[in-house]
């Protein structure tokens, strides 16, 4: 590529002029082909920004003296802006994909964290449950060995008839301790958990 026009233009980074006729211009077939389309003169002019070759623009004239120095400078010019533009669209590409990248590591790590937080509010739950399960066997154990025993000391007589009422009133309370205990918890388990909500 660097022994045509072209390359030497993207090689030199700079503007090339060929004209079509001439000892010189024949060796290159495309300049042969050019010259049998009337075409007199070619300007090769690389696209570069930042020092990158981003592209080559490449114009024709049927003017026997090809471009003058001041259509060269124009197209120099406007060669210029299209590789800045060039140069920003390809920088607002990467910006836009890093910026992807990005949004899915975020989401990603968000739904970690949302798994991580669900976690530890079941782990949360299954602490309180077994405190309140631990709780609330002993609290009901005590009613139902004050009625046990009760219960034993009857079925064997050993409690006279004066204190039995006295013994049914005890066993009573012990089950109405039991049904409270009971009727808290279900109070306990109807209400609704707090929604957690999510802050920056």
């Amino acid at each position: 590529l660097d022994e045509t026009p072209a390359g030497a233009a993207i090689h030199r980074r700079a503007t090339v002029q060929m004209r079509t006729t001439g000892s010189a211009a024949l060796q290159w077939p495309q300049l042969r082909r050019l010259q049998r389309g009337g075409v007199r003169a070619v300007l090769y002019v690389p696209l570069v920004a930042e020092h990158r070759v981003l592209g080559l623009i490449s114009l024709g004239t049927d003017a026997i003296a090809g471009f003058t120095p001041e259509q060269v400078e124009g197209i120099g010019e406007v060669a210029a802006r299209i590789a800045g533009a060039m140069s920003r669209a390809e920088l607002q590409a990467k910006v836009a994909g890093h910026t992807r990248e990005l949004e899915r590591r975020i989401a990603q790590r968000t739904a970690e964290l949302q798994e991580t937080r669900d976690q530890l509010v079941r782990a949360a739950r299954l602490s309180t449950l077994g405190e309140l399960s631990a709780g609330l066997a002993h609290e009901l154990n005590q009613p139902i060995s004050v009625a046990r025993g009760y219960v034993e000391l009857l079925r064997e007589g050993e409690i006279s008839a004066e204190r039995q009422d006295r013994a049914l009133e005890i066993m009573g309370g012990a089950l109405d301790r039991m049904a409270r205990l009971v009727e808290n918890l279900r109070t306990y388990s109807k209400a609704q958990p707090e929604a957690l909500e999510p802050f920056d």
